[in-house]
């Protein structure tokens, strides 16, 4: 859905359950989650259930970016390249997608529309090495100011940062609960959405 500077709310793409690129209301979804839009407006969609990354242009062509709906978690090329749950999407300054793929408990990269994983390795809880650490079921994700990857880590209840120099460690967060205070003490109960303001303040 797109709401205009005027109020107005209207379909820009998508009509019903499906699997369908082509122009706007044509085309079909099923379950798009996360989204993202490049500095040429172009829109990025999670399509959670179809297991792929749609791009919709300005002018509301929607073609498959990556994905070929197989739940396999493949590196690759554009469609040659699969997810197990793509959830949560953002980019970076260069135009660089990262893809939240919960199920898989991996962050994943599409440079260029070849699809790598970026971090993660297998489901658990461990910082270090992007390719060595571990999350269980990542899903809100955000660049702050510094160029370090937020991520919210929802079953092990905690924030974790990707920074540049390709470690994972851990922001804030222990076990479940609700606690204010400082990063070790502070708690917090499956953490799902993160967003970013220009002063590089984090809102869970």
């Amino acid at each position: 859905m797109r709401i205009t500077p005027n109020g107005r709310i209207e379909c820009f793409a998508g009509n019903e359950v499906g699997d369908l690129d082509g122009y706007g209301v044509k085309a079909k979804f099923n379950g798009p989650s996360g989204i993202a839009i490049d500095s040429e407006d172009n829109i990025y969609v999670c399509d959670f259930h179809n297991k792929k990354v749609r791009k919709i242009t300005p002018r509301g062509v929607v073609s498959t970016l990556a994905g070929n709906g197989l739940n396999e978690g493949r590196d690759g090329y554009g469609t040659n390249a699969s997810f197990s749950s793509p959830n949560a999407i953002t980019i970076d300054k260069e135009n660089n997608l990262y893809v939240a793929d919960s199920q898989d408990c991996k962050i994943r990269k599409i440079s260029n529309g070849m699809v790598t994983t970026f971090a993660g390795s297998c489901e658990g809880y461990l910082d270090g090495p992007c390719l060595a650490a571990q999350f269980s079921y990542p899903a809100g994700i955000a660049f702050d100011g510094l160029g370090n990857l937020i991520v919210c880590d929802v079953r092990n209840n905690r924030i974790r940062r990707i920074g540049p120099e390709g470690k994972v460690t851990t922001i804030a967060g222990s076990k479940g609960g609700y606690l204010d205070g400082d990063q070790k003490e502070a708690l917090f109960n499956w953490p799902l959405i993160v967003t970013v303001d220009p002063n590089s303040n984090l809102f869970y």
